[in-house]
């Protein structure tokens, strides 16, 4: 990774504005749009950095917000005007800020197995030197563990080399990377999390961040689960089936030798795991009965009885680390309510990695009471997917992605910043090269 940092006053860069209502927001934007539409404009930075000074030096910004990514200065004036005139535009997060703090929460999404490819986080390890000492951080401590060096892997440049993200071995260890970095470059922007949860592997930087585990000893598990894993007969298999948990359980009942519920992530998305010959018949009964499903492309059949032969090793491996109760709530994908001490006994992760992944009831035990904002912390934003049907009677709940494949890894983290302050947060704006300074750590 021998690619200069961008300077600070390269784009893109977050744009704040708030008025009295809508009407006057659009009105502001507008204002602002004709504004920039002269011979020598503004820098983007000194533009973002003048209105981020004017929210910081209020004592309560107007309810009406907009926050606004642009890479340049000519594509914030055309999103201004495009706002100015229809009340949305690309790039762009609005609404009305939330009033009562008492009942605002922050909640971190982290992604699971599935979402991995080569190549995800290399720009913010280029341009976020919060993100780049974090990833170091954790490399420096899996220095040795694996065959081949870890952003070796992330970040390969051949073909063969990335195919081994795929490999659980590297997968599971890439992802958690990966989320601790992004987590620490958001809560270094000031979106501090008041719950957490994850998704299988994704509850490992979950508990990291709920203070379960130590950093060290959290990546040194982790290792260790992927390579048990990987080291398990392939030949198992798992499918989504479109239907919900009652409907599902009455089919597995005379198959518990062979065939597991894996996951249950939303009304209509139930995922069952193990044998792959028990797996395909049960398939070809959904078939018959017109019952939609989906295989879904994996290494080894998760959360299923073939995960048995590696559980008594992995547990003892875990008893040798020092777990702590949550100093933030956790939702467990084990019971799919808020976790207590019962994390802090290897016990618990054992019977995480053969139990089914309880992700909707966590969601909803994560958003039962208030409102405010899923952060998804990962490469692509599948948990906020799998969600979006438990949300839809939660209007109060905002959902902010993060990374997505294939486009600008800034751009797309500064808009889930974006939707976090239109919320009613606060940011650190310095941390985001804005309000006077280019870089910032707690």
């Amino acid at each position: 990774m021998n690619n200069p940092s961008p300077s600070p006053q390269e784009g893109p860069h977050l744009l704040f504005l708030s008025a009295a209502d809508d009407e006057a927001l659009m009105q502001r934007a507008g204002r602002l749009a004709e504004d920039l539409a002269v011979d020598a404009p503004p820098s983007l930075v000194d533009l973002c950095s003048g209105a981020a000074k004017e929210v910081s030096g209020s004592s309560r910004p107007l309810p009406s917000a907009l926050a606004l990514v642009a890479q340049d200065i000519e594509q914030a004036a055309t999103r201004l005007a495009k706002f100015s005139q229809r009340g949305k535009a690309p790039g762009t997060a609005s609404g009305c800020r939330r009033t009562d703090e008492a009942c605002a929460r922050t909640v971190f999404l982290f992604t699971g197995q599935g979402s991995q490819y080569a190549g995800m986080g290399r720009e913010l390890y280029q341009r976020e030197a919060i993100f780049r000492r974090a990833v170091d951080r954790c490399v420096g401590v899996l220095d040795g563990e694996l065959e081949t060096k870890l952003l070796d892997v992330v970040f390969a440049d051949d073909e063969a080399r990335a195919r081994l993200i795929n490999q659980t071995a590297y997968t599971q260890p890439a992802l958690f990377v990966l989320e601790y970095a992004l987590a620490q470059l958001f809560i270094s922007w000031g979106m501090k999390p008041d719950g957490v949860l994850g998704h299988s592997i994704g509850e490992y930087a979950a508990a990291v961040v709920a203070g379960v585990m130590e950093l060290e000893s959290a990546l040194r598990i982790v290792v260790k689960r992927g390579a048990l894993m990987q080291a398990l007969p392939a030949g198992g298999k798992m499918a989504a089936i479109f239907s919900d948990e009652a409907h599902v359980l009455p089919l597995l009942a005379d198959k518990q030798e062979s065939l597991s519920l894996a996951a249950v992530n939303g009304p209509t998305n139930t995922v069952i795991s193990g044998e792959g010959a028990a797996l395909d018949a049960l398939c070809a009964s959904l078939s018959a009965q017109e019952i939609e499903y989906r295989e879904l492309v994996v290494s080894h059949a998760f959360h299923s009885p073939l995960m048995e032969p590696m559980l008594d090793e992995f547990e003892q491996f875990v008893g040798q680390f020092v777990l702590k109760s949550p100093t933030i709530p956790l939702y467990s994908n084990v019971s799919g309510k808020l976790a207590g001490d019962e994390v802090t006994h290897p016990r618990y992760w054992r019977d995480h990695i053969r139990g089914a992944v309880r992700y909707a009831d966590c969601v909803l035990a994560a958003t039962e009471e208030g409102q405010g904002v899923l952060v998804e912390v990962g490469p692509q934003p599948v948990l906020l997917g799998m969600a979006q049907p438990l949300l839809d009677e939660r209007e109060e709940w905002i959902s902010a992605p993060s990374l997505r494949r294939g486009k600008p890894e800034r751009a797309s983290a500064l808009q889930a910043a974006a939707r976090y302050v239109v919320s009613g947060e606060a940011l650190h704006w310095e941390a985001l090269g804005l309000g006077g300074a280019a870089t910032f750590e707690e």
